[in-house]
């Protein structure tokens, strides 16, 4: 059984296939950077990880302009995080901050201005991280 495609709804115009090194959009789409590496996500000070890859939008009280925001952290880069190994070995503090900044981070955005923001004094924004 063949089903005919819905004539309502949004419209998306996929993009062609390119090699460009930047980000390409369809037309008609945006993108606002909420949050990155290192940047304070509460109260407590916890910080942004590194190297996010899957997001989820979790709304507040069924809200499509304020809700939490799940994003997986794949892993790091000694480049930019831990730095190089000591020897052949990661020194204790590395693999402190390698498992810090891998996990996920939960943080809690909202629309202000028609801008999505991060609320730096979130009491639900958090890490999950393995010690």
């Amino acid at each position: 059984m063949r089903m005919k495609p819905r004539k309502k709804g949004f419209k998306f115009h996929p993009i062609a296939p390119t090699d460009k090194d930047e980000l390409v959009l369809p037309r008609g789409y945006k993108y606002e950077v909420i949050a990155s590496y290192g940047d304070v996500i509460n109260k407590k000070g916890d910080t942004f990880g590194y190297n996010n890859d899957f997001t989820m939008y979790f709304p507040i009280e069924d809200s499509s302009e304020h809700g939490l925001l799940w994003v997986n952290h794949e892993y790091t880069n000694p480049l930019y995080v831990e730095g190089e190994k000591k020897g052949d070995k990661y020194t204790a503090a590395q693999i402190e901050k390698m498992l810090y900044n891998q996990g996920g981070s939960i943080i809690e955005v909202q629309v202000k201005n028609g801008k999505w923001t991060l609320n730096k004094d979130s009491e639900l924004a958090r890490r999950v991280f393995f010690t």
